[in-house]
């Protein structure tokens, strides 16, 4: 049972404030605007609507978002086009409905996030320049303008604006080495509240209408303490290990699934081992596949399938999918 490189790059995209806070461009430079960015984007208590762009398509979404006492997080979004969806995040837990189906998915997975944030190893980073680039109105609000740009081909570029009075982004873009944009989102409306009723989080479906749906992920049985399956030799310079974890499928206890995250504290790459016999591989998940600024390599061992998705240039998933090693 393989896992799909499409479903696969679908799936894969602090402290609490209870008032806004300033911050100038005067006083930080733009690392500690991103850290501060990065921060706010948690701790504060917000709803808004903004519009995604990847792929030549065009998302208008609602947003509500909460922070808990306990450092946690709450998240609601809802699409305002196309089909009908809502997205329910309390942590690592994630609801998915679709209204017009009366269909409700519950997954512990994490999706990949539409509202991009930024990992504090950026500030020690050497493998982007980070630089002001000046300030710009966005939904009305003074916002400064930071660069993140990569200094070698494999990331790619990013561009955000921070207001100015709070920390929050307000405009994100993915851009590629020709400064073309390859995903943006911006808010067009955005209010910041002092708290949020926790009822406006809860799922609200007619129990007799929903149909409840299997996960994509119930196919795996439970993680297990087993680690180190997976290396990487010669990663892409600023690449590294963040974490690894080995499932044995429910179905064919015979195909295991290592799942190991690499970062260079920006992008995310997901790495996908299936020990599944060279003559078990699809030939459709080899190769490059790309969806936007989320690109996909499979490549085929002997004794595995390694399938890469991330949000990197193509030959950067190639490379981290050639690096793998795996143990015996």
């Amino acid at each position: 049972m393989q896992l799909g490189v499409k479903a696969l790059m679908t799936f894969a995209a602090a402290v609490s404030f209870s008032l806004p806070f300033r911050v100038s461009a005067d006083e930080m430079d733009a690392v500690t605007l991103l850290a501060t960015m990065s921060s706010a984007m948690q701790s504060l208590n917000y709803e808004g609507t903004f519009i995604h762009t990847q792929n030549g398509h065009t998302d208008l979404m609602q947003i509500l978002h909460a922070s808990t006492e306990d450092g946690g997080e709450r998240e609601r979004m809802s699409s305002l086009n196309g089909e009908a969806r809502e997205v329910i995040r309390n942590d690592s837990l994630v609801t998915c409905i679709w209204p017009g189906t009366g269909d409700v998915q519950v997954n512990k997975s994490k999706p990949r996030k539409i509202l991009k944030s930024v990992d504090t190893a950026l500030t020690n980073s050497d493998m982007y320049d980070v630089a002001l680039r000046g300030e710009e109105r966005v939904a009305g609000i003074m916002a400064d303008v930071v660069d993140v740009n990569p200094l070698d081909e494999f990331r790619y570029g990013y561009r955000f604006w921070v207001d100015q009075a709070t920390g929050m982004m307000l405009r994100s873009m993915v851009v590629d080495a020709k400064d073309s944009p390859l995903e943006e989102l911006m808010f067009t409306n955005i209010t910041f509240l002092d708290s949020i009723d926790p009822e406006r989080f809860e799922v609200d479906v007619d129990v007799d209408t929903t149909q409840w749906i299997d996960a994509p992920t119930s196919s795996l049985a439970p993680t297990t303490p087993q680690v180190d399956k997976v290396s990487f030799q010669d990663l892409p310079q600023g690449f590294e290990e963040q974490s690894e974890s080995y499932r044995m499928m429910a179905v064919q206890k015979d195909s295991p699934v290592s799942h190991v995250v690499v970062s260079d504290g920006v992008a995310t790459v997901s790495v996908y081992v299936e020990y599944l016999k060279r003559a078990q591989h699809d030939p459709a998940t080899l190769g490059a596949t790309s969806m936007g600024a989320l690109n996909a390599y499979g490549l085929s061992l002997p004794t595995a399938l390694v399938t890469v998705v991330g949000e990197a240039p193509s030959a950067t998933v190639e490379v981290i999918a050639r690096a793998a090693r795996l143990s015996e």
